[in-house]
């Protein structure tokens, strides 16, 4: 159930790019820890525009490097899968 959940809204943050503007992505495992800290927050808020502006600003993460992240890793589907995993099994523990 997590892993959908995470997966959906990552789909959703695809569908919402237009292109990519450079190369570069938030590192594999601090790209991990924001995907868990938002689904986190999730759990205990509703609105989860302010949520993701809330993990992001806590990471010193710009958005349009979450972008370019999301849209990376939406290209290497098998790795994303992985990372997912690793965010549910986080999520669970």
């Amino acid at each position: 159930m997590v892993k959908n959940w995470i997966l959906i809204i990552s789909i959703f943050f695809v569908g919402c790019l237009t292109n990519k503007s450079t190369e570069l992505v938030i590192p594999r495992d601090q790209f991990k820890e924001i995907l868990i800290d938002i689904h986190k927050m999730e759990l205990n808020h509703l609105d989860s525009v302010s949520i993701l502006e809330s993990v992001l600003a806590n990471h010193n993460i710009s958005y349009d490097l979450y972008k370019n992240t999301i849209l990376f890793y939406s290209e290497e589907p098998s790795t994303m899968l992985d990372i997912l995993y690793e965010v549910e099994d986080s999520v669970l523990d």
